[in-house]
This record gives structure tokens, C-alpha cells and sequence, in this order.
């Protein structure tokens, strides 16, 4: 790797505020696609020197104009924005990096196919290339506060967004700009965005590394389809930790662990995002559930000037959308009413007019009294009881120019959240905005409210369901306990053989000892139970029985007998390892038998992680909590559990396989073996 490549932190940096800028492919039509980067560059002040290639021009509205990136002199331009045809680009891009450009903007597609000429001609070039790329296939970066707008979004045909606090990372442009309209409508600002598309050389979680260490950011939105860059997640925790800023991920469920689960029981609990879920939780990312979550929390984010707190009072125009805000907030692990009692209560009643009664959530129902409902906020405001204050008016009930004006002479020392009592009937845009430039936000709904100031604090208000995937069939073939002897040998099974007759299997049974366990081999079966397969608990009188009855079944779909080691009871399990074509591989653990369904959990254990991280994650499970020791309950034996975790992942990493799942494991105080093993071998 050059020495003069950047990347992290400088590669942000030199892109927010580049010293000069090259466009190559610009148009002299201000409003085109090719034709906006210099229209917004010039428009909205930035200072650096710009260049622009076109064969068709000599200048564009005062900008001179290169016939190719050929004629460019070496170091005339440190950051390029690229609008090429796909064909063009790749000569294009070593063009510029043989002229010492440092960074390009690539915002053409026609990459999107792996297999495609240009993706595949662009990432040779990448290869040895020191410059780096963001995109291709992406809106560009937007930094207001020093106008390098290289980007094409029409949001900038109208205005550009102020300099905020939040940065954004979008891997798709269009979901950026909506959440960009988002902050806009309710006058919160940006610091950067950064949309990437392909991510042919940086990924999304390099400039999260990036953007963390920069003080005028103080927090990041980022909307993720995949995760590209798995070798920036150290950094990206590292930063996380260091400025504890916080990190707001929506994360597109775009693996397909349901494929590769399949033909085992995995396919029908694991959720397909659950796996990026808990490598992103463990980099210190919180998790929103939607797209208005994430625009919420970075409007919430940029606009609330006081430092948040746990303690919130409810003031609402309708005593229902209070009840309403305050059953959400008990049900927050991270908020709480605010105690309006005492004697500082007692000095709040004074300011509040004689009809209202003093409680939380706080009942203020007068109409056309915009004074009193103004008064009754800012009293709580400044009380001391509570760290943030959700007031809940209405346009019927209020006047809002009246109320905003209050408001913002108050100046309350509590962070001040504004809600609609609905959402169809929005506060004007002017008022929202003086509202925003005055640290107060502005909330299309209280329980959006409530639910943004509670992520803002580090959780999450409405607890984690895991999503049931489809059980379409593998593709893979599938291997039985047979087949993954000779392909992973040395996997803990409690013992069994094949057998061919009714004295072989007496035999075997002897030798292990009655009762025994009938089933078929699984070299064709693989839920043996739903075919009556499997008798469990046979002893020598039933053995005969148990035998003819699975033997006539094995006989008909072309399987085999096998005895096997009845094991003794303990707690039931389902350990899987997947190869998910997104995170390499990964284990998924779960409560087994009776308590599967009971205990709706599974413990993702990535392989990216080392075995000390892996181990902690299962400690801290809720899972793993039950099974050392829980309330005086049966200490279980974790450090095997572990092991065979490790020896599924083995098995995956040995490359032979896609998935491998031990269904039962049974766990004891001393040890764990597995009862069953399925699994499916690699796609060539």
C-alpha cells in the first residue's frame, strides 16, 4: 500500500474541504445531473480551485475546461468528481491517479453487476491505484459548511442544508436525500454526507472511522444494505469509545441465512438480520427500527443544545396523548417521569394556572390560552425536576407563532421536544425552523418523540423480536451424520453406527448400553421425526419393534438404520454455524426443546470476533445468564458449550461447508455433546 494513500480520517477530511476539485464529464446545462456539481460549488461559496473536463468546451460559466483528464497538470486537483459512462470510467480513474488526484467521486452506474467488464476493469485499477474511490453508483458528499457539495442532489436546486452536527452515511443515495428532506423540514442541519453506492474502494464503516474523530461532528445516521469493509469494525468501535458520539444504524436485512439454514431447523428461527445486528451492536452502534427513527434521532441530535437526561415531563393539550406519551416512556429502559413533587413541585404550582393540576404528564386542555400553555412548559422547564420536557400542541388550540415566541424568550433550561396532537396537521416551516436555530425540536408525533430522546440516551423503547425466515430450499446438498464424519471428524455426537439388521442393532445396543435411540442415518431424511423415523428410549423388549418400524420407513426413501447412545437429560440447545455470504462465519445459539419458544433468543457469535469477545457475548446473553447459575439455578458447563461452538465455525472455516447444525446439544453442569448434526455442503 502507498505511503500517500489516504484513508479514516485524512481521506474525510481532505474530501470535506478540499483545496481544489476536478469534474470530469461536466455539462454546461446548470440544471443536468453532470451539470449541478458546478452550479452548487459556485452557488453556495465553495473556495477552492476547480477544474472541469469536456471535450465540447473550453470554459464553463468561468470555469476553464480540459479537453481530458490527459491535459490535467500533476497535483492541479487533489479531489475529482466523476460523471462518465461506465466504459469510460476505469481509464478515466488511472488517468487521475497517475496525475496525483488523491480522491475521487464516482457517481455513474452500470458497475452493479459483479461480473460486469467495468466493475472488473475498475477494480484492477483500484488495485494499485492510490487514489481511493467513493462510489460508484452514488448521489457524491455534501459538506455545507465548506461548500463541497460534490454531489448532484436536486435538494441543492433549491437551497443548501446549513452546517449542522450530524454527519450521515448512506449506502443509497435516494434514502439519504430523503432523510436529508427530513432534517431540512424541521431545521436541523448536517455536517457531512457521504452516500457510497457500490463501495468499490471505501466502505461505509472507514468513513464512520472517520467522521467520529471530527469535532464538529457530534453524531452519525447510517443506512447500511450490506457491510463491505468488516476490517474497519475495530476502528469504528475504537472511535465509538473514544468520543462517545453516538453511531444510529438502519440496517437492510440483505443476507439470506434462510437459503443457507434451510434444510435444518436454523431456517425457520434465525433472522436475517440478526447476524449484522450483533456485529454492529458490538462496534457500540444503536440500532432504529425505521426510516423516521433515524431522522428523528438526527434532528433531535443537531437541534437539542442542553445534555439529555432520564427525567421527562409530559405537558399535552389532550389528557389522552398525554396517557398516551407517559405509558411510552415506562415502557423506555432508559427514560422516566420526572417526580413533579416536593418542594420544588410545590414552587412550580405557583406559576401554573389555578385550573391546572399538578401531575405528570401534565393536562393543559384551554383552548385559544396560548399563554397558559406556553407558561405551563417553560415552568416545567426551568424547575429543575425534569432533564427534558415533550409538549403536545395543537393548531386548533393554539396560536403557534405566539407559542414559538414564548418559548424561545424563556429560553428553558430543560431540552424542549414539540409535538403535534397529529401528524396530519404539521407546524408551519418558517415556525420550525426559528424553533430549531432556538434548540427546540420538532416531532411529528409525541411517541416519536418519546422514542427519539430515548435512543439519544442509548436504547431502545420497543424490544427486539426475532423475524422467522422462509424455509426455501437449499441448494447445497444435504449431509448426514455419515458424510460429516469423514468431512469433520472429531465432532462432539454422542455415539452411533449403522446397522443392517435386527441382531446388528441388538449388538450395538449391548455395547452402548439400553435404552437406545432407533433413528434414521439422515442420508436422505432430514427431519426424521416428521416422518416417524426416531423412537427414543428403547429397551431390549421394545428394540424389535422400534427397529421394524423405522427400518420400513428408511426403506422407503432410501436411508439407513442407525443405534445410538440414549444421552442423559440436561438443558437442550440448537447450535448452528452459517458461512452468510455477507459476514463470513458466524454461530447462532439457542434454547432448545420446551424452552424454545419461550425463550425467544438467539446469541450471535461471530468469527470476526476473537474467542474472548465470542465468550463474553454468551455470558452476557440472557441465555447465557440462565445457564450459570440464574436465581440459584443450575450452573452449566459454558466453557464446553464454547468449544463447540469454536468446532462449528471450524468446520465452516475448513471450507467444505455452508451450514452445520447441532440440534439437540445437550448441556450438563460438566460437559455438552450433540445429539444430532445436519448440514450442507459448499456450493462449488
Amino acid at each position: 500500500m502507498s505511503p500517500d494513500r489516504l484513508d479514516g480520517e485524512e481521506l474525510v477530511e481532505l474530501i470535506s474541504n478540499p483545496p481544489s476539485v476536478v469534474v470530469v464529464g461536466a455539462s454546461g446545462d446548470a440544471n443536468a445531473t453532470a451539470g449541478r456539481p458546478l452550479r452548487y460549488l459556485a452557488e453556495y461559496g465553495y473556495r477552492g480551485r476547480v477544474t472541469a473536463v469536456n471535450p465540447r468546451y473550453t470554459a464553463i460559466k468561468g470555469v476553464p475546461c480540459l479537453p481530458s483528464v490527459s491535459e490535467l497538470e500533476p497535483g492541479a486537483a487533489d479531489v475529482a468528481m466523476v460523471n462518465l459512462p461506465a466504459g469510460q470510467v476505469p481509464k478515466a480513474i488511472a488517468e487521475l491517479d497517475e496525475r496525483k488526484v488523491r480522491a475521487a467521486i464516482v457517481i455513474g452506474s452500470g458497475f452493479e453487476s459483479a461480473d460486469s467488464a467495468p466493475r472488473l476493469e475498475l477494480l484492477s485499477v483500484l488495485a494499485g491505484a492510490t487514489l481511493r474511490v467513493i462510489g460508484p453508483n452514488c448521489v457524491g458528499v455534501m459538506t455545507p459548511a465548506t461548500a463541497a457539495h460534490l454531489n448532484f442532489s436536486s435538494i441543492l436546486l433549491d437551497r443548501a442544508p446549513r452546517a449542522g452536527r450530524v454527519a450521515m452515511v448512506t449506502q443509497s443515495g435516494a434514502l439519504g436525500n430523503s432523510v436529508l428532506l427530513s432534517l431540512l423540514a424541521r431545521g436541523a442541519g448536517i455536517a457531512n454526507w457521504f452516500s457510497t453506492g457500490d463501495e468499490l474502494s471505501v466502505g461505509a464503516l472507514e468513513l464512520i472511522a472517520g467522521l467520529l474523530p471530527r469535532a464538529d461532528v457530534g453524531g452519525l445516521g447510517v443506512f447500511l444494505e450490506g457491510l463491505t469493509d468488516l476490517d474497519w469494525l475495530p476502528a469504528v468501535r475504537s472511535a465509538i469509545a473514544k468520543y462517545r458520539k453516538p453511531v444510529f444504524v438502519l440496517k437492510a436485512a440483505s443476507t439470506d441465512l434462510g437459503r443457507l439454514a434451510a434444510s435444518g431447523h436454523t431456517g425457520r428461527v434465525v433472522g436475517s438480520s440478526d447476524v449484522s445486528r450483533a456485529i454492529l451492536e458490538e462496534a457500540g452502534m444503536i440500532e432504529v427500527p425505521d426510516l423516521a427513527c433515524l431522522a428523528d434521532v438526527l434532528v433531535a441530535l443537531d437541534v437539542l443544545r442542553t445534555p439529555l437526561g432520564a427525567r421527562v415531563a409530559v405537558v399535552s393539550v389532550s389528557g389522552a396523548s398525554a396517557v398516551i406519551s407517559a405509558d411510552r416512556i415506562r415502557r423506555s429502559s432508559n427514560l422516566s417521569l420526572a417526580d413533579l413533587g416536593g418542594a420544588a413541585g410545590a414552587e412550580l404550582v405557583g406559576r401554573l394556572d389555578a385550573r391546572i393540576h399538578l401531575r405528570n404528564p401534565l393536562d393543559v386542555p384551554f383552548l385559544d390560552e396560548t399563554p397558559v400553555f406556553a407558561e405551563a412548559i417553560i415552568a416545567c422547564a426551568q424547575s429543575r425536576l425534569c432533564d427534558a420536557v415533550i409538549a403536545v400542541e395543537s393548531g386548533l388550540a393554539h396560536d403557534r407563532r405566539l407559542l414559538a415566541e414564548l418559548l424561545i424568550a424563556a429560553r428553558p433550561a430543560a431540552a424542549l421536544v414539540l409535538s403535534h396532537l397529529s401528524e396530519d396537521e404539521p407546524i408551519e416551516a418558517d415556525i420550525v425552523e426559528v424553533l430549531a436555530r432556538a434548540g427546540i425540536a420538532v416531532m411529528p408525533t409525541p411517541e416519536r418523540a418519546v422514542d427519539a430522546l430515548d435512543r439519544l440516551l442509548g436504547g431502545a423503547t420497543v424490544g427486539r423480536e426475532f423475524s422467522a425466515l422462509s424455509s426455501a430450499t437449499h441448494r447445497g446438498s444435504t449431509l448426514g451424520l455419515e458424510a460429516l464424519s469423514e468431512i469433520a471428524p472429531g465432532l462432539p455426537i454422542a455415539s452411533w453406527r449403522v446397522v443392517g439388521s435386527l441382531d446388528e442393532a441388538r449388538a450395538v445396543a449391548r455395547e452402548y448400553g439400553y435404552p437406545v435411540v432407533i433413528k434414521a442415518a439422515g442420508r436422505v431424511l432430514s427431519h426424521r421425526s416428521e416422518r416417524g423415523a426416531v423412537v427414543t428410549g428403547v429397551d431390549a423388549d421394545r428394540l424389535p419393534d422400534a427397529f421394524a418400524k423405522v427400518a420400513e420407513v428408511c426403506h422407503d426413501f432410501g436411508d439407513a438404520v442407525i443405534v445410538q447412545k440414549q444421552i442423559a437429560p440436561g438443558f437442550e440447545l440448537l447450535v448452528a454455524a452459517l458461512l452468510d455470504p455477507e459476514t463470513g462465519p458466524v454461530a447462532l445459539v439457542r434454547a432448545g426443546g420446551v424452552l424454545a419458544e419461550l425463550l425467544n433468543e438467539q446469541v450471535v457469535l461471530w468469527s470476526g470476533w476473537d474467542a474472548e469477545t465470542r465468550r463474553r457475548r454468551m455470558a452476557e446473553s440472557r441465555l447465557g445468564r440462565i445457564l450459570d447459575g440464574y436465581r440459584g439455578g443450575p450452573r452449566y458447563d459454558l466453557r464446553a458449550l464454547n468449544d463447540l461452538v469454536d468446532k462449528g465455525l471450524a468446520a465452516i472455516e475448513a471450507g467444505r461447508l455452508s451450514f452445520i447444525e447441532f440440534n439437540p446439544v445437550i448441556l450438563w453442569p460438566e460437559g455438552a455433546i450433540a445429539v444430532d448434526v445436519l448440514a450442507a455442503a459448499k456450493e462449488e
